[in-house]
Order: structure tokens, then sequence, then C-alpha cells
């Protein structure tokens, strides 16, 4: 899922929690942003934005300015996102993928489906 990462600056942790009013959930909706999760210390908060819909890196200035309100704002973009599901737990299923020189070149996990076929994804390594 598309995700983006808004880092706010706070000047002496005077800024309240980030709420989202009727018309700043609007337009991060029109934007495709269907989750929204906010994290924070003392110095910053990380307004996290996703959605199947929502376009990051065209959008994201946009995005920034929205859950940003007029504060200084940087804006991260994912470099890497894992699934990890557990090994031992009953029909999970994993298996190493290679080339035909035998290269690893991936791994094909996930639980196995009701009638037991393996996953179809395959997840570089």
């Amino acid at each position: 899922m598309p995700m983006l990462i808004v880092l706010v600056a706070l000047v002496d942790g005077q800024r309240e929690v980030t709420a989202l009013g009727v018309t700043t959930a609007d337009r991060l909706a029109a934007l495709g942003v269907t989750h929204v999760t906010i994290a924070r210390d003392q110095r910053t908060e990380a307004v996290v934005l996703d959605g199947w819909a929502f376009d990051a890196i065209t959008h994201a200035a946009e995005a920034s300015d929205l859950v940003g309100g007029g504060a200084a704002t940087q804006t991260l973009q994912p470099v890497l996102q894992v699934l990890i599901t557990p090994e031992g737990r009953p029909g999970a299923h994993r298996e190493e993928t290679s080339d035909r020189a035998g290269t690893r070149t991936g791994v094909r996990q996930g639980v196995l489906d009701p009638d037991g076929a393996p996953p179809s994804a395959v997840h570089p390594h």
C-alpha cells in the first residue's frame, strides 16, 4: 500500500496533537488516503498516511501541507515494506526461489490456501 510519512517539527512541544477536521479528512480522502496514524515525542510528530489509491510521490507536498498545519515539515518515502509471517504457524508455507543457475532470487511465503496450494507472491530477498 502506498505510504507517506510526514514529520512535523514541534516547537517546545507546543503543538496540539494533529486533529483531522472534516475538511482535512475530505481533502486527504480525495488524494486516496484511507488510513492515518500519528506518533510523537517531545520534538517531532510523525503522521503516516496510506491508502491503495494514494499516489504518495505525486501528492507528497499537498498531503504534507494538509497535516502540517503551517509548521515546518519533512516528508519521508518508504524504501522497504516487509510482510512477516511466522514459519511455525499451522498452514504457513515458505520456500526459496532461484533462477536457472541456482542463484537465490527470493522467498515465496504465506499461508496455504484451503486446497493446500502454496501462495503465489514472490518477495525478492
